[in-house]
């Protein structure tokens, strides 16, 4: 297929997101809706285009439709076939997957993981509840979208499969390959006896996957039971969670939670009281810690957050499973401060300013007015420095400008006693103020003209 085709005259291809032998994806616009809004396009390539293979296709597609209307799946918008080619049309859902965010080395917290859990367990349980095995859970098929931070479960196995059916010789449909990927795929998945158990021990093991930073091919097995050995690499979260976990992945389905539904249930029993009191443990910890990072780099950049300490943040956010809303108010609640003693600035300036227009130099009951203003205000006294250099300095610069061209007299009175003089020029000045001016009083006017003979001021 050329990226310049047009489907069905509708949707125009703009580029290839992936794909493998059976199915391909791209990113396309839908040319017949007025804001051409983007959507995933995927070809399935099916061996047979026997009737009975398309009418799997319609079977399984109104499945998805169904499954769409969840707020966490990328909804069905179209499905249709074109050159013994099979198309369905879903929802473009703006973000990146979880194997940007759990990646090899990199051991992510209870917080987290908990968060993650109770994410995809939850749009797992719709999913079962419509008796769906998805079939391919894994990092790359959980989507977070941005913004947002929803998870989104992509990819059912069911579309891959789609395009690896074929008839067999007794003139059934059955997929040619098996549908799942190795290490999130337990044994009954790989002999092409999924079950719902078989989804939950997906999760289980891309939960296992962030708490240890090893991929699930890596983890060793008990040579007697066959189960993951993988605990000791996890020292950072309780027992409880761990044993949730631990039940989730066990070798034999039938020792494993039966469903989303159950597992769910389990994980909420360990991290939700009983009784409507404070919030989790590993939540409370989570936020601690978020906060304590914002406030060093608050310090940093002196009440700002640079943006390179916002991706240090959004970093910590995602390890930590905390909502981006949550992380936008700890952010907010540590600027506060900073925010609130720039407000005490300002007033202190605005304060400094209308004093000067009243009086300067000032008197001894105005410094001390001031300085009491500043105790109340809290203010460093490197702050005032600053703000009495903006406001002061020019003034007094003034004044000694002044005096420097003034002409000083002195005289001596005798009894040791000097008396001081400067010599003010005359001359012809504007007295009073326009009627029209503001502020203006009535004993201002008219304005006039005076002339001021020269003089000496003691």
């Amino acid at each position: 297929m050329k990226l310049v085709d047009i489907l069905v005259g509708r949707y125009e291809i703009i580029k290839v997101l992936g794909g493998g032998g059976f199915a391909i994806a791209f990113l396309a616009q839908d040319n017949l809706q007025p804001s051409k809004p983007l959507c995933v396009v995927k070809q399935l390539r099916p061996n047979q285009t026997h009737p009975r293979v398309i009418e799997f296709f319609e079977k399984e597609a109104a499945i998805l439709e169904r499954l769409g209307k969840h707020s966490q799946i990328p909804q069905l918008l179209a499905h249709f076939t074109e050159q013994d080619n099979l198309y369905i049309v879903q929802e473009f859902i703006e973000g990146q997957d979880l194997s940007q965010e759990i990646t090899f080395g990199k051991k992510l917290s209870e917080g987290y993981v908990s968060k993650l859990l109770e994410n995809v367990l939850g749009v797992l349980s719709f999913v079962h509840q419509q008796g769906v095995i998805h079939r391919d859970i894994k990092p790359e098929n959980l989507m977070r979208q941005c913004p947002g931070g929803r998870i989104f479960l992509i990819d059912f196995g069911a579309v891959k499969e789609l395009g690896t059916l074929m008839l067999n010789t007794q003139g059934e449909i059955a997929s040619s390959v098996v549908i799942g990927t190795g290490g999130y795929m337990p044994n009954e998945q790989k002999n092409g006896k999924p079950c719902l158990g078989s989804d939950v021990y997906a999760v289980g093991m891309t939960a296992i996957q962030a708490l240890t930073g090893i991929l699930p091919f890596d983890l060793p097995e008990d040579p007697q039971t066959g189960e993951i050995i993988w605990r000791q690499e996890a020292p950072q979260i309780s027992d409880n969670l761990a044993e949730v976990i631990s039940k989730m992945v066990r070798r034999h389905f039938t020792l494993r939670y039966s469903s989303a539904i159950t597992a769910l249930e389990a994980l909420t029993s360990i991290v939700t009281p009983v009784a409507p009191i404070a919030p989790t443990i590993s939540f409370d910890v989570a936020k601690q810690e978020y906060t304590q990072e914002a406030v060093i780099r608050a310090q940093q950049g002196q009440g700002e957050f640079s943006v390179f300490a916002l991706r240090i943040l959004e970093s910590k956010r995602v390890e930590l499973g905390l909502a981006e809303d949550e992380a936008r108010e700890i952010q907010a609640q540590v600027l506060q401060p900073y925010r609130d003693y720039q407000r005490k600035l300002q007033e202190y300036e605005q304060a400094l300013v209308e004093a000067v227009k009243v009086q300067y130099p000032f008197s001894a009951a105005t410094e001390n007015d001031l300085q009491d203003y500043r105790q109340y205000l809290g203010l460093r006294d490197d702050d005032i420095r600053t703000i009495e250099q903006r406001i002061l300095v020019p003034l007094q610069q003034e004044i000694a400008e002044r005096q420097r061209h003034a002409e000083f007299f002195k005289e001596n009175l005798g009894n040791g006693v000097n008396l001081d003089m400067i010599a003010i020029p005359g001359g012809t000045f504007l007295m009073g103020s326009s009627e029209n001016e503001q502020g203006h009083s009535s004993y201002e006017s008219p304005q006039h003209r005076v002339t001021i003979q020269p003089l000496l001021k003691i």
